[in-house]
């Protein structure tokens, strides 16, 4: 599931919660609206996008079914994206265009009571979730100081060098 800012907006934290617990599917942020799904509940997955969470790239990568939640599926501007139909001509397998949060809580009315294909697969799709957030949370770990060449040290060595050559030579007056 990808969980947006129309649910931030819409107020429907709790529509979608519920839903993905019935669902019992890894939840991502989508790119900005990191507060549209509880950071503390074990199937959210973090944010997708620039300074993302791999984890959460990596399990929508692997999804054969996306639910989009309260997002346009693209950060930037307010008009339809390319080649996604708002109002299609043709009817879809699925297609839903409402509230978040009134939509959420009807899907999840729906499911109710029904034994699900995704039932199954529960405690498989819970333990891959917790392996992808323990593997990213890990490298994070790792990246205790820069690496790279522009790590702190080469940027203060640079900054001391660039005063050594901007200070007056030994014995100059000064103005």
């Amino acid at each position: 599931m990808i969980s947006g800012g129309g649910v931030v907006m819409g107020d429907a934290m709790a529509e979608t919660v519920a839903l993905a617990e019935r669902l019992g599917c890894p939840v991502v942020n989508s790119y900005l609206h990191n507060d549209s799904f509880p950071a503390s509940h074990p199937l959210w997955c973090g944010p997708l996008g620039y300074q993302g969470s791999k984890a959460a790239m990596r399990l929508i990568s692997r999804a054969d079914v996306v639910l989009a939640l309260g997002t346009r599926l693209g950060p930037f501007g307010t008009l339809p994206q390319h080649g996604l139909e708002y109002w299609p001509t043709e009817a879809q397998d699925v297609g839903i265009c409402g509230d978040a949060g009134a939509a959420a809580a009807a899907i999840t009315r729906r499911l109710a009571g029904r034994e699900l294909a995704c039932d199954a697969t529960r405690t498989q799709r819970a333990a891959d979730i917790a392996a992808d957030k323990a593997e990213w949370e890990s490298e994070l770990d790792d990246w205790t100081e820069e690496t790279d060449d522009f790590s702190v040290d080469m940027i203060k060595q640079a900054a001391a060098e660039s005063r050594r050559l901007d200070a007056p030579p030994p014995g100059a007056a000064r103005a």
